[in-house]
């Protein structure tokens, strides 16, 4: 039974490593037992046991948030878990610690017309991406252990969680040939589908020398950001871009999570905010609402939080995150270019409200 077991599991990865399609997204569990709220504390509860490390869990914004026609809004919710892996942290800070940018794993639950669905951001996926600027070698090699944390990720949802055991690729959806070459989705993105061969893609915000201690200097650091972050307060064209329930609440961005890892210098934040995510969860379902859910694009629960990776790096601790128009095509390209054309203004107002709440300044 195991042997057959152990050729079922080398066919499915080989055929998801050679397939046509990764999705960023990977349903696991269709229809599971309970609502939305105790599928996640469940999730929650086993993973402060499990061999990964607990971060965080959110209740998600919703389309609600950015509507102010009542006849609009779903009674669906969705969740987010967040949990990173001590050992895979490692073994990527190895090739450099900039991907730290990597170093986030996310479970989602979310309720749509059918029932309760379990999803996570394919490790393997973002992998590809966010390491994409490696030799072949080395991009091999951490593509091999991402796949083995992917494994291990179900493995503790499908322990945890009753239901329906699945491995759906969620859109939007990339080809291995093409995640390689870092090929963007239209002609309308700026620079290729990469996190670190093109240095606009992942703009340096803050760069501070290290000083003769550098393991005092990147707490230093971290600990300014989160203090700029907390003092955070919108910019006009910011707050006024889109009508939401609560602007005093609703436009402060948080730190939701972060990691270091002792021994290495380096750290991630994530953040959020909640109209940031409702707003885009509305425009990634527009085209999939329904008489029966009219909020679809909280399917999409695991494209946050934020990146903001805080580095050693050059005789500097640099921080950086993506920029938001790359980062949206990353997470959001299936809501489609008509979806990214009505909205096009929104990714550089994030640029600038995110490079504010980072800095603690507009220039």
């Amino acid at each position: 039974m195991k042997f057959l077991k152990s050729i079922f599991v080398f066919l499915f990865l080989t055929n998801l490593l050679f397939g046509a399609d990764f999705g960023i997204y990977e349903k696991v569990v269709q229809n599971a037992a309970g609502n939305a709220q105790e599928v996640a504390d469940l999730i929650t509860q086993n993973l402060t046991e499990s061999s990964f490390q607990y971060l965080n869990t959110l209740k998600m914004s919703t389309p609600n948030l950015v509507r102010e026609d009542a006849a609009k809004h779903s009674t669906f919710n969705s969740f987010l878990i967040l949990a990173t892996d001590t050992a895979f942290d490692k073994f990527q800070a190895q090739f450099g610690k900039r991907y730290a940018a990597n170093w986030i794993l996310r479970i989602g639950v979310y309720e749509d017309e059918t029932g309760v669905q379990v999803v996570i951001a394919n490790p393997i996926t973002l992998t590809r991406i966010i390491c994409n600027d490696l030799d072949d070698a080395n991009y091999q090699k951490v593509i091999a252990k991402s796949e083995e944390i992917r494994q291990n990720l179900r493995s503790f949802i499908l322990s945890a969680v009753k239901g329906k055991e699945v491995s759906i690729q969620m859109p939007p959806l990339r080809s291995a040939e093409r995640l390689r070459k870092a090929k963007k989705d239209m002609m309308m993105m700026v620079g290729p589908m990469t996190f670190f061969r093109d240095k606009d893609q992942f703009p340096i915000l803050l760069s501070i020398d290290t000083g003769a201690d550098p393991a005092t200097k990147l707490q230093e650091v971290i600990d300014q950001v989160k203090k700029n972050i907390e003092a955070f307060q919108p910019a006009e064209k910011d707050a006024g871009y889109h009508w939401t329930k609560s602007a005093a609440e609703d436009l402060k961005w948080r730190v939701v999570c972060e990691v270091k890892n002792e021994g290495i210098n380096a750290a991630l934040l994530g953040i959020t905010r909640n109209r940031t995510e409702a707003l885009s969860f509305h425009i990634c379902g527009m085209k999939r609402e329904t008489e029966a859910n009219s909020t679809p694009g909280i399917d999409h629960v695991c494209a946050y939080p934020v990146e903001v990776a805080i580095f050693e790096e050059d005789g500097k601790i640099k921080v950086g995150t993506p920029r938001e128009m790359f980062r949206m095509d990353m997470f959001f390209w299936d809501a489609g270019k008509w979806a990214f054309m009505k909205f096009m203004n929104m990714p550089g107002n994030l640029d600038k409200s995110i490079k504010k709440a980072i800095t603690g300044r507009s220039k």
